[in-house]
């Protein structure tokens, strides 16, 4: 069974030059858009496939802002996402053989497609463009109806990690976890165990820690009350919060405050609501 690591998560967004500006304020170094492409063909072209992002990178693992590129040929996934919620909804596990995930997936659980090549034209900073290239493996929304949980295979990770891009004004410096809630979180629970993923007990239900230290948290709605008392989540089931490391707490709480983000400090951790953060809780912790 692969070793996965928590890759990245993925926020969809309506506008993705206002989502942009709002993650800059929260202290982000952000990559130029980058289109999306799909090989729909073996050995074929790359084409555009409507849909684009900007990436937030960090020394481990990354943030994905998902939105609309082209609408004159949009994007289904995200359009269906979009006309859901608008925030967190997309959790991608990293692995080392996209093909070997598909041969186990279709076996434990119904609704694995066949793997898709993807491809995006990544800028470079200081000018110039490389082709990024994926292989990743989606399931169904009957699969895993509470966030769109995938895995991915990349192929020239040298191109996605640029070192200018792993410095950020916060001080982040790695995904740390994706909280999930569910009515029936259970059931959600028994579906990401079914992937591969091993369950240990967490502070608000079932915590799945992969390879890197990064995890995954699945939690009641009861709990999330608790988890996240200010905060209501935009639909159940679904993804209502991220967490990111930062070298200094101080760093990221002297930023946010001057650029007028509000934000909850205790110890250890700063919370910006979810309307600072294009629907999605974003937690800072220190590393």
């Amino acid at each position: 069974m692969e070793d996965f690591s928590l890759d990245h998560v993925g926020i969809v967004v309506p506008d993705l030059d206002h989502a942009f500006g709002s993650f800059q304020r929260l202290g982000f170094t952000l990559t130029s858009r980058s289109s999306h492409k799909l090989q729909s063909e073996p050995d074929g072209p790359f084409e555009q496939i409507g849909s684009g992002n900007h990436c937030v990178m960090f020394k481990q693992g990354y943030l994905e802002l998902l939105g609309i590129t082209d609408a004159s040929k949009p994007h289904d996934s995200v359009t269906r996402r979009l006309e859901r919620y608008t925030g967190l909804q997309l959790v991608a596990l990293g692995c080392s053989d996209a093909y070997a995930v598909e041969r186990v997936w279709r076996r434990v659980t119904d609704g694995c497609q066949p793997v898709v090549p993807l491809g995006r034209d990544v800028p470079l900073v200081g000018g110039g463009i490389k082709h990024g290239a994926f292989n990743n493996v989606y399931l169904s929304d009957e699969a895993v109806p509470e966030v769109e949980l995938f895995a991915i295979e990349h192929l020239t990770p040298e191109v996605l990690w640029q070192d200018a891009l792993l410095h950020h004004p916060n001080s982040a410096v790695g995904l740390q976890s994706v909280s999930i809630v569910s009515d029936e979180a259970d059931v959600t629970a028994s579906r990401v165990i079914r992937l591969g993923l091993n369950r240990t007990p967490g502070p608000h239900g079932d915590r799945f820690v992969c390879r890197d230290g990064g995890w995954i948290d699945v939690m009641s709605s009861h709990a999330a009350a608790k988890a996240f008392p200010d905060a209501t989540p935009p639909t159940i089931p679904c993804a209502i919060a991220s967490s990111y490391w930062v070298e200094e707490l101080r760093t990221a709480r002297d930023f946010l405050a001057g650029e007028g983000v509000d934000f909850e400090a205790s110890r250890g951790r700063l919370r910006v609501p979810p309307d600072f953060a294009e629907g999605c809780i974003i937690d800072f912790v220190e590393r």
